[in-house]
Parts: structure tokens; C-alpha cells; sequence
């Protein structure tokens, strides 16, 4: 939320806490019976503060945080981009570096999804999968997760996969399920959105995004308080104002008594 629009939402607010504390001031005029009624209208007002002025001030916080962190630490932010196998990549990879606000794009390679197999059967197709086939120039394998991480040395990916869906399940009985190439995108904190929006309208898949601002946006997300309990802090502060109202006086005279003595 703009700062501008939160500070005029937080003045509103303490305009409604002068109202409030206003009428506990005229209790004498009114009559002392209606000390309960005037309280009760403190409470309400205080929520009524709290869910239109003070609730959407908080939960823009985080975003303000995270704007305040673009000022100074907004140039890198990482983002994970998963598209098909058997996609463009090199078109992809250009058109991406033509948007606004990205800094650089790295191909993280051939990310295979199978079905979780024995640390036996990884530690065999850590030795075997260099003969599957040559275009097979480095890999990571993660049995439990059920993934392959692979470089290519050619860009004949939809080859490289094939091969790999038959010899895994001819060699070794794993099920294959997918696969995705993963590309490493360095941008714009203040450009994220928009380079998001526009690899969702290509049909490509923005799986994550890491980085000072982000970080800082999610940090301050953990520690926002929940809308019920702003507008309950926010009516109990009404109720106190307007109860300090009603009693200003002898409040007024005791401070002098302390003061006097």
C-alpha cells in the first residue's frame, strides 16, 4: 500500500479515537448512567477503525517492506522458470533476455521425474547412465526424490529423453513420469511481476522466486498479525480512549494532587 494512502488511513483512525475520547468528555452532560453506553461505543468504534483504517494499513506492510528493500538491495532476484522438455529452450532463453528488467538467464539443464528408487539401483545408474547415450554430460541423482538432474551436450532434448524413459524402465523397471528443463533467471525486483505474467501468458511456469525482496516480503508476512486481531487490539484501544474520556477529570485532579505534593 502507498505510504501516503496509509498515513491518511492512520490519521482517519486516531480522528475516530479524538471522536471517541470526545464523547467520554461529555458523560457529564449526558449523565453518569450512560458511562457503560459511551464504552460500548468506544469498542465500536475501535473496530470499525480497525477493519477500515488500521487492518489494510498492516497487511500492506509486508509490500512496504519489501518496497523499502527495493530501494536499495532490488537488482537481483532469482527466478526458477520450468518449461516442456521438449521446448524451444534457445528461443525461450532469448525471448527472456529481451524483457525488461532481466539481467541475465542460465540454462539449469534437463530436470527428470521418476518414480523413487533403492540407493542399490542409484549407486548402478550412477555408473551406467554415461553409456545410455553421449549427449548425457553430467547429472545429479536424487533416488528419494525421484529425480534426475541432466546437462546435455547437444540440444536434441527430446532424444536425450526418450532414451532415458526406455533404458530406465528396460534397465532398471523405473516408471518415468516427466520432464521439464529448469532456467535460472537473475531480474529486476521491481520487474518480477510483469516478466511472471508474461511467461504465464506463454504457458511456461514461474515455480519460484528467491531474493532480498522477496525475502524480506516473506519475513514480514510471517510476522503481520491477522486481521481478527487488529480489529480486536483496535477496540480494545477504543474502549480505553473513550473510558479515559469519561474519567479525564478525576484523572486530571489526581495528576495535580501527585504534582502539588
Amino acid at each position: 500500500m502507498d505510504f501516503i494512502i496509509s498515513a491518511i488511513l492512520i490519521i482517519l483512525f486516531i480522528v475516530i479515537m479524538i471522536f471517541s475520547f470526545s464523547m467520554g468528555m461529555l458523560t457529564p452532560l449526558i449523565g453518569k448512567k450512560e458511562v457503560g453506553l459511551v464504552i460500548v461505543i468506544g469498542l465500536i468504534l475501535g473496530a470499525v477503525g480497525g477493519v477500515f483504517f488500521i487492518s489494510p494499513t498492516i497487511q500492506g506492510y509486508p509490500q512496504f517492506c519489501g518496497a523499502v528493500t527495493q530501494l536499495y538491495n532490488g537488482d537481483h532476484e532469482t527466478m526458477t522458470v520450468e518449461i516442456a522438455a521438449d521446448s524451444n529452450v534457445n528461443k525461450v532463453i532469448n525471448d527472456l533476455k529481451n524483457m525488461d528488467g532481466v539481467n541475465s538467464v542460465d540454462n539449469r539443464g534437463l530436470l527428470v521425474h521418476v518414480q523413487p528408487f533403492s540407493d542399490n539401483t542409484s549407486s548402478s545408474l550412477e555408473k551406467n547412465i554415461q553409456y545410455m547415450d553421449g549427449n548425457f554430460s553430467s547429472w545429479d541423482i536424487d533416488n528419494k526424490a525421484g529425480t534426475i538432474n541432466m546437462n546435455l551436450s547437444n540440444d536434441n532434448v527430446t532424444g536425450a529423453v526418450k532414451i532415458l524413459r526406455e533404458r530406465l524402465y528396460s534397465d532398471y523397471e523405473i516408471n518415468y513420469s516427466y520432464s521439464i528443463i529448469e532456467l535460472k533467471v537473475d531480474a529486476k525486483a521491481g520487474s518480477v511481476d510483469q516478466i511472471t505474467q508474461n511467461l504465464n501468458d506463454e504457458g511456461y511456469v514461474v515455480s519460484n522466486v528467491t531474493g532480498p525482496v522477496h525475502d524480506t516480503i516473506a519475513d514480514a508476512k510471517l510476522h503481520t498479525p491477522s486481521t481478527p486481531f487488529v480489529v480486536l487490539v483496535c477496540a480494545i484501544i477504543g474502549g480505553i480512549v473513550a473510558t479515559l474520556g469519561v474519567f479525564i477529570d478525576q484523572i486530571r485532579r489526581v495528576l495535580g494532587r501527585i504534582k502539588w505534593r
